[in-house]
């Protein structure tokens, strides 16, 4: 906006307006080879986006969408985003801004190139359900302390050697998959087998599992 005082001019900026998640996903498909659908609802096999009653993004799945490892800044705005599937876009990180998206609970991002989470990772509470499969770790990624409500990872089929302890002491977690990594020793007596419904360690270079455990970890 301008405003004339006299004989000055003065320039005041205007404020943008907030968008709206729609507008948002507008723009997000600016920068996808294909517009995203609208979706009653989603599966692992559908692309598209749901939408509360009050038109919030709370669903939103842009796999194999050829991002080339970027990692749509327009994402980080969805502030009702629950779900959030982005496998295979040859991503090899996520940015500090993943923060911001406080109510997700379910995030899918595998076949992609990470080999780390960011510190701000933890910031993720909510998140119930995090797929990490077919990725470059080489150990446990750090940042998932304070995932109290997480009852699933899966980190199948990465370069995993050596799994700590501390994954086990997510309160919430039931359903842990390490299948198809390096893993050669895992630490069994830290595992709270009454609490873990399933995990998979098979494909792996570990030997002697306690029988104890045999009939809840695959191997």
């Amino acid at each position: 906006m301008i405003s004339r005082l006299g004989n000055s001019t003065k320039y005041f900026l205007t404020p943008l307006i907030d968008m709206s998640d729609l507008e948002i996903i507008e723009k997000l498909e600016a920068n996808l080879p294909r517009r995203l659908k609208r979706l009653e609802n989603i599966t692992w096999f559908s692309k598209g986006f749901m939408i509360d009653e009050n038109e919030n993004v709370t669903h939103l799945s842009i796999f194999n969408l050829r991002l080339n490892g970027h990692f749509p800044d327009e994402i980080f705005k969805l502030k009702n985003l629950e779900y959030l599937d982005i496998r295979n876009n040859y991503i090899e990180s996520i940015p500090a801004e993943i923060s911001l998206l406080t109510k997700l609970k379910y995030l899918d991002i595998r076949y992609n190139e990470l080999a780390q989470l960011p510190n701000e990772f933890n910031s993720l509470t909510e998140l119930q359900k995090l797929y990490l499969g077919s990725n470059q770790f080489t150990g446990i990624p750090e940042n998932l302390s304070n995932l109290s409500n997480l009852s699933l990872i899966d980190l199948s089929e990465n370069n995993i050697i050596i799994v700590s302890e501390y994954l086990f002491h997510l309160p919430a977690l039931t359903n842990i998959y390490l299948n198809d990594n390096r893993i050669e020793n895992m630490p069994f007596d830290k595992i709270p087998i009454k609490r873990i419904s399933e995990m998979n360690i098979s494909n792996n270079s570990i030997k002697n599992l306690p029988v104890t455990l045999s009939n809840k970890i695959k191997m």
